[in-house]
């Protein structure tokens, strides 16, 4: 899945985000919450990705019950 392969990247890439000294130090922050947003939204499309996959799984099933 491409989506979780995103994550991944983008969890490296904040883990690889150092803090040196006072200088930057906002910057540095203001990617990190963005790095941030970015992951909770591509969760949220995983999430929501699952739940469709589940969901249309569940029907099949019981369609095939049904016949």
């Amino acid at each position: 899945m491409k989506l979780i392969e995103e994550i991944y990247d983008n969890l490296e890439q904040i883990l690889n985000l150092k803090t040196r000294g006072c200088d930057g130090i906002n910057s540095r922050t203001d990617k990190l919450k963005g790095k941030i947003q970015c992951l909770v939204q591509m969760l949220d499309r995983l999430d929501c990705e699952v739940r469709i996959e589940m969901d249309k799984s569940e029907s099949s099933y019981e369609q095939e019950l049904r016949s």
